[in-house]
């Protein structure tokens, strides 16, 4: 009969996309499923990936048919791919590691701006114009900070950066910086005025 000592452990942990700011929870079940005490003498876990409960696995004593839930927190601080293996090292009866793949998404949210050309059409000397552009942070955890605003006049004919002022609902007077906050959507409104 063999002396190895033998763990089932929930084959693999995936993880949704979470944006950074967030986090998700599951679980990883370890089952000693050999006939004798099995001694853990540590456990790691992936950069990304917290392990909430219980706080350690160190000197843990699995007799036979008994189980441990650990569970296991996703936390993304980066817009990556987060991936790899949590490790159960055992000691006792005799020294062996044990493995199940992690993995996880983070991103980060960005502000979402649909209009990207506006067009004015022709306008009068001395009238205005107003062109209205949606900015929206569709982020859960984070307010979006606007710290400039730039009208880009490349391939417009006899372009007059001078004629055209904004403000928005988030920033009536028009002063930098300013926030959108998390799941709202801020209107910008481009105002052209001609004075010839």
């Amino acid at each position: 009969t063999s002396v190895l000592p033998r763990l089932h452990i929930t084959s693999e942990i995936l993880f949704e996309t979470i944006e950074v700011g967030g986090s998700k929870q599951d679980t990883i079940i370890i089952e000693n499923i050999s006939n004798f005490d099995i001694t853990i003498n540590n456990a790691n876990i992936p950069t990304g990936f917290i392990m909430v409960y219980p706080a350690t696995l160190n000197g843990r004593v699995l007799k036979p048919k008994d189980t441990v839930q650990v569970i296991i927190n996703f936390v993304p601080t980066e817009d990556k791919l987060y991936s790899g293996q949590f490790e159960i090292n055992v000691v006792t009866p005799c020294p062996i590691d044990f493995y199940t793949d992690i993995s996880g998404k983070g991103i980060i949210v960005p502000l979402d701006a649909p209009l990207k050309v506006i067009n004015y059409g022709f306008v009068n000397p001395c009238e205005c114009e107003e062109r209205k552009i949606p900015l929206i942070n569709n982020s859960f955890y984070f307010p979006m900070n606007i710290d400039s605003i730039l009208i880009d006049t490349t391939n417009v004919t006899s372009p007059a950066s001078q004629f055209y002022s904004w403000y928005s609902f988030y920033s009536p007077s028009s002063v930098f910086p300013y926030q959108i906050p998390k799941r709202s959507t801020d209107t910008l409104t481009i105002v052209y005025c001609p004075k010839s």
